[in-house]
């Protein structure tokens, strides 16, 4: 603003410059009109109806309200502007959400200068006028429908490079945008998970029943050896597989065995041979 705040604590003492004030035992509100024509200093001419100057003694904090018969009368007695810090700032968020601004106004620190250090007398000099308030309600309003865009690729991707912009989008359609696909994506890959941990339950029996498939093997090689080898003790003679120290396949055994068949065989030739002789003779 170019022109200067209220300089009057607005108290019924002082001649009718007090707009209003509601006390307790603990804080005070006190309220300040405006100008609402450009007359410096001028007690006649300052008026609740437009706007007013809110400031709270407890929170140490100011707003600036509608007055009773403002330009629109559905905004009547409305906050405008709340939180207005001792310092002259305050923030106002964006419709969306997305944004805040922090705003600070020379003329909103004046004031709340004067009033923390201890009130606003005449001699103060801080005016406020309609006007000023005004343009720092438009000021306000815009900033709050104002809203974050986003600039995306012809594949609806953020762009990388304003060159590549093809569209625009508000940040806060397309961070919900983003939440569902999110929620797509989660989904399909619990549904994945899922997928996998039937998989791993069927290789999991598979393994099972391939560990008694090998048991099953096993087992029958080893009976197919006990049947096809036979064992061979330190005499030569032919024994059973199990347990035998040294073994032979059946086959090597017929043949061992059918030598020393041949040999039986010649010996009782032979010894028949010489009972005949014997008996002979």
């Amino acid at each position: 603003m170019s022109k200067k705040f209220t300089k009057t604590i607005l108290s019924a003492i002082m001649t009718g410059i007090f707009i209003g004030a509601s006390a307790s035992a603990v804080a005070q509100e006190f309220k300040y009109g405006v100008y609402s024509k450009n007359h410096d200093h001028d007690p006649k001419f300052i008026s609740s109806d437009k706007f007013v100057f809110v400031y709270d003694d407890e929170s140490k904090k100011a707003e600036i309200r509608f007055g009773s018969n403002p330009y629109n009368n559905n905004y009547a007695n409305k906050t405008i502007i709340k939180n207005i810090q001792q310092d002259g700032t305050f923030d106002v968020v964006t419709a969306d959400g997305s944004l805040t601004y922090r705003v600070y106004d020379k003329d909103v620190a004046a004031l709340m200068r004067g009033v923390v250090a201890g009130g606003i007398t005449p001699d103060k000099k801080l005016n406020l006028y309609e006007t000023d308030v005004y343009n720092l309600v438009n000021k306000v309003w815009a900033m709050e429908k104002a809203e974050a865009n986003v600039g995306l690729d012809k594949y609806g991707n953020v762009a990388a490079d304003p060159s590549e912009i093809e569209e625009h989008m508000s940040l806060q359609r397309y961070l919900a945008g983003e939440a569902a696909n999110s929620t797509i994506v989660a989904n399909e890959l619990d549904a994945q998970k899922g997928e996998l941990e039937a998989q791993k339950q069927n290789l999991g029996k598979l393994t099972t029943r391939t560990d008694k498939i090998d048991a099953a093997a096993a087992a029958t090689a080893a009976k197919v050896e006990s049947r096809t080898l036979v064992g061979v003790s330190s005499d030569g003679t032919l024994t059973r597989a199990e347990g035998a120290k040294n073994t032979i396949s059946v086959n090597d055994g017929l043949v061992a065995l059918s030598g020393r068949t041949d040999r039986i065989d010649a010996a009782v030739g032979a010894i028949d041979g010489r009972v005949t002789r014997n008996t002979q003779s």
